[in-house]
């Protein structure tokens, strides 16, 4: 994938942003009693309340005259949520992630930045140390889901960069659901990186205007390559490369006349 280095996310009144997404899928899985552990490193009030997590697994029973299905519970990790869902973090076995959300079905609300987001995420590390100490990174991710609301009536290339080319006969403007999805082994300049990118339509609860219709343009970027994970003690760097990156390929996927529109 190739995106231009001068290319970056202008500092905007109003951007997309609805969700990013800091994770960690690690080699190997963590003793059950470390993972139960959990809220002893990762403070009340820095994470708030901590919620058990399950995980249910659901098995066919057939013999002896029975016939049916089993379903099983069992401990899976933890979800810490602080400041109405604004911050989300959530371990288990294998999996370190951190959520920052936007409140509401639409970013109307202000997103707090990348610095803060950063600094959040330096201090989970560090307080979650414990849990995962000696630990391999499998994979790590960063992602930027943005929820972008356009008028219903208009070509969604005057707003996109990146759309399908479609059938002269077909009119892009009739157009009521669509996705587009490409996912790329490199980033010019950035070999171990990898990225994909997804638009399509946005299906939230929360209801638009009749006039204007809902789209998500999800950007992530992760490795691809087990090798080319960064180590624990890495991950912040490679966070804010990667970060850099994402920057670049949204910005490379919108027009002016839809940046306007976060202005």
């Amino acid at each position: 994938m190739s995106v231009p280095e001068q290319m970056t996310r202008r500092t905007y009144g109003n951007p997309p942003v609805h969700e990013a997404i800091l994770s960690l899928r690690f080699k190997r899985e963590i003793p059950e009693k470390l993972l139960e552990s959990a809220p002893e490193y990762l403070p009340l009030e820095v994470y708030g309340i901590p919620s058990r997590q399950n995980e249910l697994t659901v098995q066919a029973a057939v013999g002896q005259g029975r016939s049916g299905f089993q379903a099983d519970a069992k401990f899976g990790g933890w979800e810490f949520s602080a400041d109405g869902r604004r911050w989300v973090t959530r371990v288990s076995r294998s999996d370190l992630s951190f959520h920052a959300l936007r409140p509401g079905g639409w970013p109307y609300e202000g997103y707090p930045g990348w610095e803060e987001i950063r600094g959040r995420y330096v201090r989970l590390l560090s307080d979650a140390r414990e849990l995962f100490a000696d630990q391999e990174i499998r994979r790590v991710g960063l992602r930027y889901v943005n929820r972008i609301a356009v008028p219903a009536t208009d070509d969604i290339n005057k707003w996109f960069a990146v759309t399908p080319a479609w059938p002269g006969i077909l009119d892009s403007q009739e157009m009521r659901t669509f996705t587009y999805h490409a996912a790329f082994v490199s980033v010019q300049n950035h070999e171990h990186l990898s990225a994909t990118v997804r638009l399509g339509n946005a299906n939230v609860e929360e209801s638009l205007p009749a006039d204007l219709v809902g789209l998500i343009l999800d950007v992530d970027i992760f490795n691809y390559r087990v090798d080319a994970a960064p180590s624990l003690g890495r991950a912040v760097d490679w966070f804010d490369e990667a970060h850099s990156v994402e920057n670049q390929v949204f910005e490379s996927c919108i027009t002016d006349d839809l940046r306007s529109r976060f202005e």
